[in-house]
C-alpha cells in the first residue's frame, strides 16, 4: 500500500513541528523564569487547583460584600501589614478618620483592607468587616521593604497582580495612599 500525497506531507511537517515545539516551550519557561513578577505559578492558571479557586471566591466573597451599589461594583482598596495596623497605629488613625469625618463614615462600609501578613489580617479582623488576606509564599511582607530591593519588587508585583485580579473579577476601584513599602 502506497501511501496517500497528504500523509506524505505529514511526514515531511512532522520534524518541523517537533523541532518548532522544541525551541518554543523552552524558550517560554525561560521567559517566565526571569520576568519581573512572572513565576512558573502564573501557569497555574491554565489549570486552576482548588487552592487557586478557593482564594479567588474568598476574594470574590470579600469585594461583593463591600461593593458599593453602582454598575461597576466599586470597593476602596487599602493595603496594610502588621506594622502599619498595631494599635495606636496610622490604620487607627485611618479608620477613625473615615468615622469622624464629615460625611465620609459610609465609606467604611465600602473599604477592604488587604492584609499583606498574618498579624495584619488577625488585627484587621479586629476592626473591620471587609478583611481579605494576600499572602505570598516564601516573602515575609511583615516589614517595610527598601525602594528597589528584591523584597520590594516582589511587594510591588505581587499588589499589580493582585490588582489586575481585581479587575478580572469585575470589580472597579479606588486605591487609598499605599502605606505598605
Amino acid at each position: 500500500m502506497q501511501p496517500t500525497g497528504d500523509s506524505k506531507e505529514l511526514r515531511r511537517l512532522l520534524p518541523v513541528i517537533l523541532l518548532l515545539a522544541a525551541v518554543t516551550i523552552p524558550c517560554t519557561l525561560f521567559y517566565l523564569s526571569v520576568s519581573p513578577g512572572t513565576t512558573f505559578k502564573s501557569l497555574a492558571g491554565l489549570f486552576p487547583t482548588t487552592t487557586q479557586t478557593t482564594w479567588k471566591e474568598e476574594l470574590r466573597r470579600v469585594m461583593s460584600a463591600a461593593a458599593m451599589g453602582d454598575k461597576k461594583k466599586t470597593v476602596i482598596i487599602t493595603m496594610v501589614n502588621s506594622a502599619w495596623v498595631s494599635p495606636g497605629s496610622v490604620m487607627d488613625l485611618f479608620m477613625e478618620s473615615l468615622k469622624i469625618g464629615n460625611g465620609t463614615r459610609g465609606f467604611l462600609d465600602h473599604l477592604v483592607v488587604v492584609a499583606m501578613d498574618e498579624k495584619g489580617y488577625v488585627r484587621c479582623m479586629e476592626m473591620h468587616d471587609h478583611c481579605f488576606a494576600l499572602t505570598t509564599e516564601g516573602v515575609d511582607f511583615s516589614e517595610q521593604k527598601n525602594y528597589m530591593t528584591a523584597d520590594y519588587l516582589k511587594l510591588t508585583w505581587r499588589r499589580i497582580e493582585f490588582l489586575g485580579t481585581v479587575l478580572e473579577l469585575g470589580f472597579s476601584y479606588i486605591l487609598t495612599y499605599d502605606i505598605v513599602n
